[in-house]
């Protein structure tokens, strides 16, 4: 698996260990580890899998957006979701989606600025390739410049300033919202 390394893989279980009752959704794609491959790296570092990663399978790109639209709505706050009703609010049918974790050897294209454009801030580390600096473009243009990291640690950082601090979150989903102009 050539986006999701190790050290990606690590940053994520940090994450997921601050926050208990996070969940990690991913697009499953073809060239990328199988859903057990994924769940048996998870196990190794400490989490449950089958309980706190959906990945879902490959779609038309009309579909990708309509799910994208059903992912948007933290309300700018991690604290502000009620976890002990499942993966989805009830009522809603909406997951939540707080922010957009960008892999760094290799960077989203199409489906980074699908994301900034439903209104889902994006987190990306920057790389010497272009492909791993292709987000960091898209970013720069939406007016996104806190989300642009150069290190892991800036990385996680930046995700929990985004996922406890509730005007940080705010004034990032009203950043990336914005960005259907410019992007």
């Amino acid at each position: 698996p050539f986006k999701i390394t190790p050290g990606v893989l690590t940053t994520w279980t940090n994450l997921m260990r601050i926050m208990p009752r996070a969940l990690l959704v991913m697009q499953q794609q073809d060239d990328e580890p199988t859903p057990a491959t994924i769940s048996a790296e998870l196990a190794v570092r400490g989490i449950d899998a089958k309980r706190r990663v959906i990945l879902l399978p490959r779609c038309s790109h009309a579909e990708h957006l309509a799910r994208l639209s059903r992912l948007v709505g933290s309300g700018g706050h991690y604290n502000g979701y009620d976890h002990d009703q499942g993966r989805r609010r009830r009522g809603r049918g909406r997951w939540f989606a707080p922010v957009f974790l960008d892999t760094p050897s290799f960077n989203s294209g199409t489906t980074g600025l699908d994301t900034l454009w439903s209104g889902i801030p994006l987190v990306t580390l920057t790389g010497e390739k272009m492909v791993a600096r292709m987000a960091a473009g898209m970013v720069l243009a939406a007016g996104m410049p806190e989300t642009v990291v150069h290190t892991l640690l800036e990385y996680e950082d930046v995700v929990m300033q985004l996922l406890f601090t509730p005007t940080t979150a705010a004034a990032a989903e009203a950043t990336a919202a914005a960005a259907k102009a410019v992007v």
